[in-house]
C-alpha cells in the first residue's frame, strides 16, 4: 500500500468570469509584483494564501507572496 501525498485542491480550469491571479512560468519571477494585493492570491474568485498548493488543468501551481501563481510542475 502507497502512502498518500498531502491533499492538493483541485480548482479546474481558468473562469474568465471570476478573479484570478497571474500565473508566471517559473519561481525566478516570485519577487516581481504584478498583483495590486501583495500576498494573497485569487484563483476563480477564491482567495489562498502564500505557499498553497493547487492543481489546474494538469498544472501544479503554488501561491507566491508576491500575489502571483507560479507553475511548479505537473499534478
Amino acid at each position: 500500500m502507497s502512502e498518500k501525498k498531502d491533499e492538493i485542491t483541485q480548482v479546474g480550469e481558468i473562469d474568465p468570469n471570476k478573479k484570478t491571479s497571474p500565473i508566471v512560468e517559473s519561481s525566478e519571477n516570485e519577487n516581481t509584483s504584478t498583483n495590486a494585493e501583495r500576498g494573497i492570491c485569487w484563483f476563480n474568485g477564491q482567495q489562498y494564501s502564500p505557499g498553497a498548493q493547487v492543481c489546474s488543468g494538469g498544472s501544479m501551481l503554488k501561491c507566491y507572496s508576491n500575489g502571483n501563481w507560479g507553475r511548479i510542475g505537473s499534478c
